[in-house]
């Protein structure tokens, strides 16, 4: 087919091309109008063709595979920063049982810090109750009694 036509404008003598109006108000040539058909046929074609599942399965475990190689190099380099980190700050690897130990500790620690000062709070505000009930019955006996 693409033979034929371009047999046919070669055998046509050198003439400017014809133009067109379209809706647009914009002008086609031959040689637009010429390119819109095969593209049209490109699309009509392409339109049903679908890749094989073999493609699909090649594609799909290619693309998990690149995933699971950058999930382990950033695993990798996650693992390499935290152990620089841990190792700036004077914590090696082997102590790793005692540094868990000692943070149980500074927990504990912290819970009866924050337990002793709820009871030392309940305990100031239930002298400070204690002694206004004591001043205040006191006025009474004393407005009473004379």
């Amino acid at each position: 087919m693409n033979d034929e036509i371009e047999g046919e404008l070669a055998s046509e003598p050198a003439r400017p091309p014809a133009r067109r109006k379209t809706s647009k108000a914009r002008m086609l040539t031959e040689t637009d109008c010429i390119l819109l058909l095969r593209q049209a046929w490109f699309r009509e074609r392409c339109k049903d063709h679908q890749p094989d599942d073999e493609i699909r399965a090649i594609v799909a475990e290619t693309l998990a595979e690149q995933h699971r190689l950058q999930q382990e190099s950033i695993d990798a380099f996650v693992l390499k920063a935290v152990a620089s980190v841990l190792t700036s700050f004077g914590i090696e690897h082997d102590d790793r049982k005692e540094l868990r130990a000692d943070l149980q500790h500074v927990r504990r620690w912290r819970k009866s810090v924050e337990q002793a000062q709820s009871y030392t709070f309940k305990a100031v505000i239930t002298v400070i109750a204690t002694g206004l009930m004591g001043a205040v019955l006191l006025g009474v006996r004393v407005v009473l009694g004379k």
